[in-house]
């Protein structure tokens, strides 16, 4: 549970929409431990949006598709679902004007 400072700040920076910053402490938070899987999967949650937010969508699927693996019940199967949707849209209209 050494992570939880780290993702407390974290949470600050992702609400003033710092979400470079916020992703990478996300990131160290689970490295380090949290105290409980209900606040690891939710950083792992809040990661996956601060990295698309920081344009980083190949993290963000990436993010996405383990929170997808690890079953964590519906809203969230559901809420990766639409955000790995959302991610393969960005890239077809990139792809589509920039042939």
């Amino acid at each position: 549970s050494d992570g939880l400072p780290h993702y407390l700040e974290a949470r600050q920076l992702y609400q003033r929409e710092r979400f470079a910053e916020a992703a990478e402490l996300l990131a160290t938070s689970q490295r380090l431990g949290l105290p409980t899987s209900d606040i690891a999967v939710e950083a792992l949650r809040v990661e996956a949006v601060s990295r698309y937010g920081a344009n980083q969508a190949a993290a963000s699927r990436t993010l996405w598709q383990a929170l997808l693996a690890r079953h964590a019940g519906p809203a969230l199967d559901a809420e990766a679902d639409d955000w790995l949707a959302r991610i393969a849209d960005a890239k077809a209209h990139r792809a589509a004007s920039h042939p």
